[in-house]
């Protein structure tokens, strides 16, 4: 005699209510962590801002010189730049929030930042 199958049992269907209730409670949220804003900084003092949904290609000048960056399809890269490694250069095109292209030589940070974004990760007392 083989043992009776049971597929769902009434457990399984409410984990699965409930799992799928929380997707479409939270899934409003998921788009708030788009970036929305490139954020350009020399020596840790900001020196430009733009938003992504523009395209758009710019030149700024860091400690050792130029470097171009292009903004497109919601990400950012640096074309060229007149640091020795080109590592910046190398990083292609980031789009996530929080990501960033650093050029160490120049002086030059570039992130990603999404409207909610503050200026803290965390506070702990």
């Amino acid at each position: 005699m083989s043992p009776k199958i049971k597929f769902f049992s009434v457990i399984d269907l409410l984990i699965i209510v409930i799992c799928l209730t929380g997707g479409f409670i939270f899934f409003p949220f998921i788009n708030n962590l788009e970036p929305q804003k490139v954020y350009i900084y020399l020596d840790n003092r900001q020196i430009a801002s733009y938003p992504l949904s523009i395209s758009k290609q710019f030149t700024i000048y860091g400690k050792l010189g130029k470097m171009e960056i292009l903004i497109q399809d919601n990400g950012v890269r640096v074309l060229s730049s007149c640091c020795p490694h080109k590592i910046c250069v190398h990083t292609g095109r980031i789009k996530n929030s929080g990501s960033q292209i650093i050029c160490a030589p120049n002086h030059i940070l570039i992130e990603l930042k999404n409207s909610s974004s503050g200026d803290f990760d965390a506070i702990s007392r």
